[in-house]
């Protein structure tokens, strides 16, 4: 059994989808915006050479949170991280780090 469906990874193509875009802002259908949006867009700003992506975590609260109760896979931090909205530096993702050869992964 497969740990995520095919429509999960979509986003991990964007660079190479999206040639052309130098920023993005890759945001899930439920997500609802309570501040401006400019609010995210500035932390682009802030990000120094070597970072190339922003994302939340997963929970505030670890006691709640499924992948440190649940999860059987490694996941980043006391919580694992929320990629239903990345903040995404699409030049710097193509350059430096992504490459094409994210099929070999089977997600």
């Amino acid at each position: 059994k497969k740990l995520f469906k095919p429509c999960a990874s979509q986003r991990l193509f964007l660079p190479l989808i999206l040639s052309n875009v130098d920023s993005l802002l890759y945001v899930d259908t439920d997500i609802l915006f309570l501040r401006p949006v400019d609010d995210i867009w500035s932390f682009l700003k802030k990000f120094n050479s070597t970072q190339i992506a922003a994302m939340a975590p997963e929970h505030e609260e670890p006691r709640i949170g499924w992948y440190n109760r649940f999860a059987r896979h490694p996941y980043y931090g006391k919580t694992g991280i929320n990629s239903g909205v990345m903040l995404m530096n699409m030049t710097r993702i193509r350059r430096k780090y992504f490459k094409n050869d994210m099929t070999s992964v089977q997600l």
